[in-house]
């Protein structure tokens, strides 16, 4: 029944992905922010909005391996395949 609910919260998350994509500008000319470019009180507020989201994010890691420990090799791979698609250059 757990993984009835787990697989419906992954549904709708892919489903709200597939919407923001959809949202999203057709053509974008942007790049990485350099290092060093924004300023000091910018650069501070989003550390403090990215905390929260590391900290739950690592508290849900705890408790999904606590709760399985054969999802670790999911977990794995789901990283590898994430690294792999941020080194692709894709284009139209």
């Amino acid at each position: 029944m757990k993984a009835d609910q787990q697989l419906k919260k992954l549904s709708l998350s892919g489903l709200a992905a597939a919407l923001l994509l959809l949202v999203v500008p057709e053509q974008a000319f942007a790049m990485h922010i350099m290092e060093g470019f924004l300023p000091p009180m910018w650069a501070l507020a989003w550390w403090l909005l990215f905390l929260p989201c590391l900290w739950y994010g690592l508290v849900r890691l705890r408790r999904i391996v606590q709760d399985d420990s054969n999802q670790k090799v999911l977990l794995a791979l789901c990283g590898a395949f994430i690294f792999v698609l941020s080194a692709l250059k894709i284009r139209r």
